[in-house]
């Protein structure tokens, strides 16, 4: 395999490491409703590895391709699927216990919906919580990474927004709703929807700007 992507690293979107010696371009793709759009594109060297900073649930689809005699091939592809994998939630340490209690709701959805059977919740109010939710897995503090995916639950500031602070030329729309720690404005939201779109991505339905339509595309496109 010419690449290796990881979803697990706290804080962070996929990582893909170059496993061959030669120069890749990776399509990091988000899968809505059976459509492929790109989120970003980069140049990998050989060996190297770079990720993404979107930090909250997409579709992934990443594809990497090699230039050969003119023409773009594509060499590997990798999809994220969380069924059945091990998966850790960080709830915010500086929120309230009523909030760890709606963002707790919304991991269980998560849990049912993927039928995860191996996953831990880590809140500061663990101990307090476990006569309420006595049957789920729940923890202070998780000390490793192993695990498929992580996801943190946590308010952050619109500043945190790369595209405010870093000019990333990349889906500039997408910045005007979203920054890498959460999909959509916590200050619209109740504590339980704030989580649920981390966990399960925004509603693209009502989102019609998130993608201008000519990125909605079939095979990428390399300018």
């Amino acid at each position: 395999m010419s690449i290796l992507v990881e979803y697990n690293k706290r804080g962070l979107g996929p990582i893909v490491h170059n496993q061959i010696e030669e120069d890749l371009l990776i399509f990091y793709n988000h899968i809505v409703n059976g459509k492929k759009y790109v989120a970003y594109t980069l140049d990998l060297q050989g060996g190297w590895y770079r990720q993404a900073n979107r930090q909250w649930f997409c579709n992934w689809n990443i594809e990497a391709f090699k230039w050969n005699k003119g023409k773009l091939i594509k060499v590997a592809e990798d999809n994220f699927h969380p069924y059945k994998k091990r998966i850790h939630f960080h709830l915010d340490e500086e929120a309230t216990i009523e909030e760890h209690k709606q963002y707790i709701l919304a991991c269980i959805e998560f849990i049912t919906l993927w039928e995860i059977d191996s996953y831990t919740i880590e809140t500061y109010y663990a101990d307090q919580l476990k006569s309420e939710f006595p049957t789920l897995f729940l923890s202070e503090f998780i000390l490793d990474d192993n695990c498929y995916a992580n996801y943190v639950i946590k308010r952050t500031p619109s500043a945190y927004s790369s595209y405010e602070n870093f000019g990333v030329p990349s889906l500039k729309e997408e910045f005007l709703y979203f920054n890498f720690d959460h999909p959509c404005n916590p200050d619209n939201q109740t504590s339980y929807e704030f989580a649920k779109s981390i966990l399960f991505g925004p509603d693209y339905e009502n989102l019609l700007s998130f993608f201008p339509y000519e990125w909605t595309l079939k095979e990428p496109i390399v300018y």
